[in-house]
């Protein structure tokens, strides 16, 4: 899974400034007077936002499904001197010998799970993982966002060094949106690469998200609606109660 796409993430990534959704992962901890240490990245990705954490002075895990992904961690983390814990593991299977004051899972990360029963299971995984007052803090993509992206249900990103075109469908019988996405990479001069890649996500309703978090235990103990980092999207604060 993403394994040529791990390499280009951070590219195809540009239009997401990751220090703005750092400062925003803080503000939200200033909000509610987050006084922990042990931080789980859930869907850490190439790591950045997880080593921002640990420069800050957390003590952090990333855990991410992609191998590849986790290779791009790694190799940032050498380069800076520094070493985190990396697990390969699918959200759906988390199940760690640790606990942790708080799990953040952003970039639409969750949106990847593909019906309501997969999210209840996640959120009871990551319950587990945290003491009483824990917090899972997650972000997740709105239908307007979609709506507003594919208005003809195609995107196209032209930049310098590369151009993605990304095609969308909405499967009505699963109740998915499915994304076919063709990536032109220039590697040397009027050199180009073509990578592709297909991704499915499920557009959770906001009424359903709270509802499972709060059969699951957890309060919503925050919400924000922002448009600024990348479009419309919600973020959760959830507390384990």
């Amino acid at each position: 899974m993403h394994s040529e796409f791990a390499y280009i993430y951070d590219e195809v990534m540009e239009i997401a400034n990751y220090n703005e959704w750092y400062d925003f992962l803080k503000l939200m901890l200033k909000d509610i007077n987050f006084n922990g240490t042990d931080i789980m990245d859930l869907g850490c990705g190439t790591g950045e936002i997880l080593i921002r954490l640990y420069k800050d002075g957390y003590k952090v895990l990333g855990v991410d499904i992609s191998s590849d992904m986790l290779s791009v961690a790694q190799d940032k983390m050498v380069e800076d001197g520094i070493s985190i814990p990396l697990v390969n593991m699918d959200m759906r299977e988390l199940r760690l010998p640790v606990e942790v004051d708080l799990v953040v899972s952003f970039f639409d990360t969750i949106n990847y799970l593909t019906s309501e029963n997969e999210l209840e299971t996640t959120l009871e995984n990551i319950y587990k993982h945290l003491p009483k007052n824990g917090f899972f803090i997650f972000d997740i993509v709105t239908r307007k966002l979609i709506d507003d992206m594919f208005e003809n249900n195609i995107f196209l990103d032209e930049r310098e060094e590369i151009t993605i075109i990304w095609r969308h469908f909405y499967n009505e019988e699963e109740g998915l949106d499915d994304f076919h996405t063709v990536y032109f990479v220039e590697f040397e001069k009027n050199y180009y690469k073509k990578i592709e890649e297909f991704h499915q996500k499920k557009i959770f309703e906001i009424g359903v998200v709270e509802k499972i978090a709060e059969k699951v235990g957890f309060k919503i103990a925050k919400k924000y609606e922002n448009i600024e980092l990348a479009g419309e999207r919600i973020f959760f604060v959830l507390e384990k109660v």
